[in-house]
């Protein structure tokens, strides 16, 4: 994957949309990881604004599928999906299927996504204090300014990765859009902000547009990033902050190791010796500090 982007006005609306956006609706699910971090979103279906690219203005697609213009290109509220070419990441992806609504869709990378229940909280909260869960070593950057602290430009946070029985999880403080209000999460359980919640982190969907080489996540991935300091943005994407955000941070966070798969190699007991020492040599931080390293370990 080289590069991350949003889709424009003209991939969603009108006579040359994406044909994807003939079979789907354009409002967009959005995830607990991006409510955490100050998404807006709408309680009884679960959907969120978005970002979309426009070369003389910013919009999104609103909570009902609706474009909205915005002059407030400093907001946080607003969430994102992001777009990648899809040639560039085929051969990394996996669960390819064509959908319900007729439209091919993919898995590719790992993001938090959804809050864990209730007892599956408390356990995890548990084993944090008391110093047991292992860190896989990787993290997850998002903005750590509140979501209407519009005057601050982007400062860093980084959330770390978790592993506990085969799966992964992020601890994330509450830093919402509802200003200290409780508000639920697809879990069925309500928070307000400074409370911590687990995130999951999962495999990420993508809706694919082969024609036009394009792979858009099927959620709001990520929000609390401000698309452009007004005093800086002129105009193109690319000297957007977003494009910063999602071409510095997110393309490598979306990213998971790859391991050679040991009950497919074939060839000489050399070769498959060489293979098994060069996955060791490559992912040796990992090998020897998570739960699925050990396991791995063991079986070579």
């Amino acid at each position: 994957m080289d590069e991350v982007t949003l889709l424009s006005e003209k991939q969603i609306f009108g006579d040359n949309k994406l044909d994807i956006f003939n079979k789907i609706e354009k409002e967009a699910r959005i995830t607990d990881f991006a409510i955490l971090l100050g998404g807006y979103y709408y309680p009884s279906i679960r959907t969120g604004y978005y970002w979309i690219k426009s070369k003389f203005f910013i919009n999104t697609i609103n909570v009902d599928g609706d474009v909205r213009c915005y002059d407030e290109i400093y907001f946080r509220s607003n969430g994102i999906r992001p777009v990648v070419s899809y040639s560039k990441i085929k051969d990394d992806i996996s669960n390819e299927k064509i959908n319900e609504d007729g439209v091919k869709e993919i898995e590719y990378g790992e993001y938090p996504q959804n809050a864990v229940n209730r007892e599956l909280q408390d356990k995890l909260e548990r084993l944090y204090k008391n110093n047991e869960l292992v860190k896989t070593e990787k993290t997850y950057t998002t903005d750590s300014r509140k979501y209407d602290d519009y005057d601050e430009s982007f400062l860093p946070q980084e959330h770390i990765e978790y592993e506990f029985e085969d799966k992964k999880y992020v601890r994330v403080k509450v830093n919402s859009f509802y200003d200290g209000n409780l508000f639920t999460l697809s879990n069925g359980e309500k928070y307000k902000d400074d409370d911590y919640v687990w995130v999951e982190v999962s495999k990420v969907k993508w809706l694919v547009d082969e024609e036009n080489d394009i792979a858009l996540s099927k959620d709001i991935l990520v929000a609390g990033i401000q698309y452009d300091n007004a005093k800086n943005y002129v105009g193109a994407f690319e000297n957007s902050n977003m494009y910063k955000f999602l071409n510095t941070y997110f393309i490598k966070d979306i990213q998971t190791e790859k391991y050679i798969d040991i009950s497919k190699i074939s060839g000489t007991y050399e070769e498959a010796m060489a293979l098994i020492e060069e996955a060791k040599r490559r992912h040796n931080a990992i090998l020897d500090k998570s739960i699925i390293g050990k396991t791995l370990i063991k079986h070579l």
